[in-house]
């Protein structure tokens, strides 16, 4: 399975972009009325950006795709809470 593209974006666009997953959250909820399917879709995410993570090198690179995958989890929780 491809990793998602923003995923191919560096660092410094990364950074510059803070909002970066609150507007994707944004994005994904207005487009979906199945929180279990977008659950999935948050949790496939942060599995991406701990993958990416693992394979990158630069400390400082991999601490930006560890706290993505870390929000994309807390994302994913989130959606859970709301279903439960």
């Amino acid at each position: 399975m491809p990793l998602a593209p923003w995923l191919a974006l560096g660092v410094r666009e990364i950074v510059q972009e803070p909002a970066m997953i609150a507007a994707l959250k944004q994005l994904y909820e207005r487009h979906s009325n199945d929180l279990a399917k977008l659950k999935k879709i948050y949790e496939q995410h942060a599995e991406e950006c701990a993958q990416v993570a693992e394979l990158t090198v630069d400390p400082g690179r991999r601490e930006v795709y560890l706290n993505l995958a870390q929000e994309w989890t807390e994302a994913a929780a989130a959606l859970q809470a709301q279903t439960q």
